[in-house]
């Protein structure tokens, strides 16, 4: 165990159940708001026949997918803070080597680069 992982302040990955439940309710929240953003982006973007209409249309709907992806991030690290909950002092130092965290890590880097991507291309 390391000297960083204090048992009694680091007990659960996201370090308190409000942050826990905020990134669950945030998550799911964001994944129905986006969903149909989403889908509607789709069936509009095979309608138009404007150029500038159809770029506008790709802009909101990688902006929303970002989103998205974000969302999902928010979910699996509830997930992976339910698997270790009582358990993160002993998985400390092998949770940033571990598949699940790189997973996590690829997942938030590209739904940031997709987002800040189509931001500065606004």
């Amino acid at each position: 165990m390391s000297d960083e992982c204090d048992i009694q302040t680091m007990k659960l990955l996201l370090g308190t159940r409000y942050t826990r439940y905020t990134y669950w309710v945030v998550g799911t929240l964001g994944i129905f708001h986006c969903l149909p953003v989403l889908f509607y982006g789709l069936i509009s973007m095979v309608r138009v026949d404007d150029t500038a209409a159809f770029n506008s249309q790709v802009f909101g709907f990688w902006t929303c997918m970002g989103s998205f992806i974000l969302n999902v991030w928010l979910i699996a690290l509830g997930v992976a803070d339910m698997i270790h909950e009582k358990q993160f002092c002993e998985y400390y130092n092998q949770w940033p080597a571990s598949d699940f965290c790189t997973t996590l890590g690829l997942i938030s880097h590209s739904a940031n680069q997709i987002i800040i991507f189509y931001s500065t291309a606004l």
